[in-house]
């Protein structure tokens, strides 16, 4: 998978991306683990939402969103803003 962006900011200090998908960082504190760990689930865990639709018009509907789909939602919104 193709990634926008090859480093993050973790608490102010630059993180290869490649190194958080790899689990070679060692969180100093309990918000580095819980975000690091969030961060690889994410990155690494390419299942899709289901969403089910209230069924307003008629029958209810399963909607599988894509996480490409939500990354590129949120990139196009943050161009917008």
């Amino acid at each position: 998978m193709h990634y926008s962006h090859t480093h993050l900011l973790l608490n102010s200090k630059p993180v290869a991306l490649a190194s958080v998908l790899l689990g070679n960082i060692d969180p100093t504190g309990d918000f580095e683990k819980a975000t690091l760990d969030f961060i690889h689930r994410w990155l690494n865990n390419q299942q899709a939402f289901i969403l089910q639709t209230s069924g307003s018009t008629g029958t209810p509907k399963k909607i599988e969103v894509q996480r490409t789909q939500l990354v590129a939602s949120a990139t196009a919104t943050l161009k917008a803003l």
